[in-house]
């Protein structure tokens, strides 16, 4: 019988919008009122996280790398993450 595993222990008040990014290889989702986008790549088990000014409400990658973030109380923003190798 398979067994769960504990990968990353983050500790977010409120995570969810899970999403595979096989442009990075990393695993994104949001920690809502924690006010994060957080990132874990299986290849390397590294993990980080980018801290934001408000609630993210939902993202979706870009084409040419980076997230298109909205946010709770403000419009849509562009987050360059290709550009931080956290």
């Amino acid at each position: 019988m398979d067994r769960a595993e504990l990968l990353l222990d983050c500790r977010n008040q409120h995570g969810e919008g899970i999403l595979w990014n096989a442009a990075d290889g990393r695993v994104w989702w949001t920690d809502i009122h924690g006010k994060r986008l957080w990132w874990y790549e299986p290849q390397s088990r590294s993990s980080g996280s980018i801290a934001m000014s408000d609630r993210v409400c939902c993202f979706a990658p870009r084409r040419n790398g980076g997230f298109i973030v909205a946010f709770a109380r403000r419009s849509l923003t562009s987050i360059p993450t290709a550009t931080k190798r956290l």
